[in-house]
């Protein structure tokens, strides 16, 4: 027979015999092991005759929570928007005469006063043009003065007599139209600000039109911000704001203008908050972050790790009931700070569950355990004026411990 043959039939003979003694070599036997758990559930105190498929689980107690009750204080409800400043009086200054410029006293970021030169244009032709101009008036003025005369006396028609009039009037029409060009040959800052851009250099040659310079002016400073529609009414003229920039620079002002006609593209109203700015630092157009107060609520202060949200992706809190199940109350954000964020929506004795609020859902009943308000610091941001009390209980229990501590070192010391 075949040696590979022959081997085969030996270990299918081995492995048919181990299968059916149940038995390995080291040293499991499963007979034994079935009987030593008949044996063992007896004296675990089991019933004997009972299924452990069909038996039931241990019912686990409920979740052990930290809840506080946290207090609650009068907070400013803000409406905050997203906006942009701006400068309300931006103009570019252009040529109102050809000509080319021979002087620019101004520089780019240099402060003018109103009436300050910003340009001078070459005026040597147009000083020219007024002298003939005013030599022509001149003899329009005494042939008209001859021709009316002359016809006082007969001897000239009442038509010659409208050409003289028409001629002289013509000839001062052209003077004056040279003398405005003069006067325009100089450009003049019409408010004070800053010279934000300057188009041209000395030496380019300009037509009426072309733009000079860009004058800005720092005040008023304006943030402008689109409100929707359902919180128009509640704005009024005259109301302080507050502003962050994208530098977060952090500005204050009034409330200036209303818009009384939506946008009918958006459905927003326009509103500009006006801003001091006697120095000219505050840029415009860039970003800002607009705040208007608008009235007092009732707040509590928590960290933003307690709040979730629901199936219907609504922000709000859990809580406990009197019953001891979650509850998921539902929340407003007032602000939000470096402190915490300020919410309404919760009652003034909620127990806010503080530890162990993401592992628990609504409506499973809990097992809750308050917190003191001192085991609240670090849990929760508090008030300001709950620090304070915190830290004067602390320093009173402090001091007499410091007291005793003292007596007993002198008695040991008598």
């Amino acid at each position: 027979m075949n040696r590979s043959i022959l081997l085969a039939l030996i270990l299918a003979a081995a492995l048919g015999a181990w299968m059916h003694t149940g038995r390995i070599e080291y040293g499991f036997d499963a007979d034994a092991a079935s009987t030593a758990d008949a044996t063992a559930a007896p004296e675990a105190g089991g019933d004997a005759g009972a299924d452990p498929a069909t038996s039931p689980p241990a019912e686990a107690g409920p979740f052990t929570v930290r809840t506080a009750r946290l207090s609650q204080a009068s907070q400013v409800r803000d409406l905050v928007v997203s906006g942009h400043t701006e400068m309300r009086r931006v103009v570019d200054l252009s040529a109102e005469s050809a000509g080319r410029i021979i002087d620019l006293p101004v520089a780019q970021g240099m402060r003018v006063a109103a009436g300050d030169v910003i340009a001078r244009l070459d005026r040597r032709d147009l000083e020219a043009r007024g002298a003939r101009a005013k030599a022509l008036v001149d003899q329009r003025r005494a042939e008209l003065k001859a021709a009316t005369a002359l016809s006082a006396k007969g001897f000239q028609t009442e038509l010659r007599l409208a050409e003289a009039r028409a001629q002289f009037e013509a000839a001062r029409a052209e003077l004056a139209e040279i003398e405005q060009d003069l006067a325009d040959s100089t450009l003049n800052a019409p408010f004070a600000g800053f010279i934000d851009r300057r188009h041209v250099e000395i030496g380019a040659y300009v037509s009426p039109g072309s733009q000079i310079a860009r004058l800005l002016a720092p005040e008023p400073y304006l943030i402008v911000a689109e409100i929707a529609e359902r919180d128009i009414g509640s704005l009024t003229r005259g109301q302080t704001a507050r502003a962050r920039l994208a530098d977060g620079t952090e500005v204050s002002g009034t409330l200036a203008h209303i818009s009384r006609q939506a946008d009918p593209q958006t459905r927003t109203f326009r509103i500009e908050i006006e801003v001091g700015n006697p120095d000219g630092t505050l840029p415009g157009g860039v970003t800002a972050e607009l705040a208007i107060p608008l009235d007092k609520r009732p707040a509590v202060l928590l960290t933003p790790a307690l709040l979730s949200l629901d199936d219907r992706g609504r922000v709000g809190v859990k809580v406990v009931d009197d019953d001891d199940r979650v509850v998921f109350d539902v929340v407003s954000i007032l602000s939000a700070s470096d402190e915490g964020v300020w919410v309404t929506g919760l009652g003034e004795d909620a127990r806010v569950i503080v530890v162990g609020q993401g592992y628990v859902a609504t409506g499973e009943r809990v097992a809750p355990v308050e917190v003191t308000p001192a085991e609240l610091r670090g849990l929760v941001p508090l008030p300001r004026e709950i620090e304070d009390a915190l830290d004067a209980m602390e320093m009173s229990r402090a001091t007499p411990a410091a007291g005793m501590g003292a007596r007993s070192g002198a008695e040991g010391r008598s």
